[in-house]
Formats: structure tokens, sequence, C-alpha cells
């Protein structure tokens, strides 16, 4: 479906691609789709009326687009100059919205809502060059380490931060228990209810288990980072550390195993210090009966 365009109109992108590669244009990717293909995209404006789009598959040759006739685009469908200016202003401002594609014979066609104005933009498709392709691929993976390793800082976070509020529920369940509040914790927590499965030990998403399982295959590992990703969606990393202790590299730990090691074996909460303070049961008659009869000797 790709085709290729004559020299005279291909040296020019050349260049442009050359200077955008230069100016650190192409570092930042997100994925879009063509048709129902996950593809990474980057979308540039290089002037006001062309728009480049550079496609790379997960399984095909990077290829790209460029729609450099958008004001006749846009009069061909009606639109006049007022609108043909809104328009270009939205596209300059926000072409890296664009992230849904479609094939139409050997072109890729998209559509642009802007306020009550829908436009339709197609251009045909332009191979590249082995060596082009070769530096949009080295492109793509650096941005997508840069994304892991993001990824694997908050995997360790999250991991660490569940498996001590683990150990703390273990703890205080344990220390209820003791205080007679055991029909307390059924009442809170009905066998079968949401509350009591966020009593249980967390284990991994599935979606985590499978993208290491996955991981000799790059490919299924790329697809299984983007079901990840709205877990982490709304992750803010602690400012509170230094940038020494924030600073991850994907050598320091194996998650792999830390994983495995949670899934197999159950970690037992060991009791407070024996030399620590101890805990004192309150005098409060309003306290104590929370918990039930609790009975007090005196020394």
């Amino acid at each position: 479906m790709i085709s290729t365009v004559g020299m005279t109109r291909i040296m020019p992108l050349m260049e442009k691609l050359e200077s955008l590669l230069k100016d650190d244009k192409l570092n930042e990717w997100a994925v879009g789709t063509i048709d129902s293909d996950r593809v990474f995209v980057n979308s540039q404006a290089s002037s006001e009326s062309e728009l480049i789009f550079c496609f790379v598959p997960l399984y095909n040759d990077p290829f790209l687009i460029v729609i450099s006739n958008l004001i006749e685009q846009c009069k061909r469908q009606g639109f006049v100059d007022e609108s043909v200016l809104q328009i270009q202003n939205y596209l300059h401002s926000r072409v890296g919205s664009i992230l849904a594609f479609n094939w139409l014979e050997r072109e890729i066609k998209f559509e642009v809502s802007v306020a009550s104005l829908q436009v339709q933009l197609k251009a045909p498709v332009m191979a590249t060059s082995p060596q082009l392709a070769s530096r949009l691929f080295q492109k793509v993976l650096e941005y997508n380490l840069r994304k892991v390793s993001v990824l694997q800082g908050v995997s360790d976070d999250l991991l660490g931060l569940i498996d001590s509020k683990d150990k703390t529920i273990e703890y205080l369940s344990e220390n209820v228990q003791e205080l007679g509040g055991e029909r307390m914790i059924a009442k809170w927590a009905p066998q079968g209810s949401y509350n009591a499965k966020s009593l249980e030990r967390y284990s991994p998403p599935l979606e985590l288990l499978q993208c290491l399982e996955n991981s000799d295959d790059i490919m299924k590992v790329a697809e299984s980072l983007l079901k990840l990703k709205p877990h982490f969606r709304n992750y803010t990393r602690s400012p509170s550390k230094s940038p020494r202790k924030r600073y991850r590299d994907l050598g320091a730990t194996n998650l792999t195993s830390r994983l495995q090691q949670d899934q197999t074996q159950s970690t037992v909460l060991s009791p407070p210090d024996a030399q620590g303070p101890k805990r004192a049961v309150s005098d409060s008659p309003s306290k104590r009966q929370k918990f039930g009869k609790v009975k007090v000797t005196k020394k």
C-alpha cells in the first residue's frame, strides 16, 4: 500500500526531516491507530500550511505523509477564508493531538473537528529510505526506553508502598482481633465484599505479569506496556526523594524476581521490636466498647 513519490518532492522533504532530527523534534512519539492497527506517530507543523506525519508501525517499515495543500483541501470542501484560517491555526497548534487515521487505497486520511467545523484531509503515503527508517526506529526505541525506565521506577515505588501498607494492615488486623474486634471486622468486611478483598495481600496486575512473561518478544512487551499505561496515568513520583534516589537504573532492580517472590511467598509480619515502647490499652470506656469487653488487670 506504500507508494513512492517523485524525487523532486522527496529531496526537500528529506532535508526537512534531517532538520527535524537535528533539532530533536522527533524525540517524542504518541501511540495512534491506522484503522485498527497501532502505530507510533510523530506529527509536526513545519509551516502554517504544511503538516508532516511520521508513522512507525510495530511490524512494518516506517513511512510518512505530508499535507502540503492544506488550504486547497479546505477550500475544496467549501470552507472560506475565515474558516480556513481557523482550521490552519488549530492544526498548527494541536497537530500532535491527531492520532486516528485510516487507509484510503494508497493514501492516509484523517478527520479534524474545529469548533463546529469538520474537515477531512488526506495525503499519499511515502516510503522512507533505509537510512531514514533506521534513524526513525532509533528515535522510537530511545523514546520507549525512557518510558520503560519511568515505568520501572513507578513499579518499584508502587510495589514498595503496597507491601508496606499490606504489612500495616496485617499488623493492625491482628491487634484488633486480639482486642476482641473480630465481629467489628466481620461487619465491616463480610466475606466476598470489596472491603474483604481490600484486606487481602496485593498481587500484581495480570498485564504486568504477561509483559514480563513475553519479555523475549519486544512487540508483545510494547503492547503490554500500552495496556499498563492507564494504571499509571495519574501517578506522581514523590518529590521528597533526592535526585540520586529518584534516578532509576534499569539494571538496578530485578522486577521479575520481585514479582515472582510476591506471588509465591507470603510475607509474615514481625511484631514490633520488643525493646520499643508498648501500646497501652486505653482506660476510656467508650474506646473499650468498640472492641468488646477487655479485661484489664492491674499489677
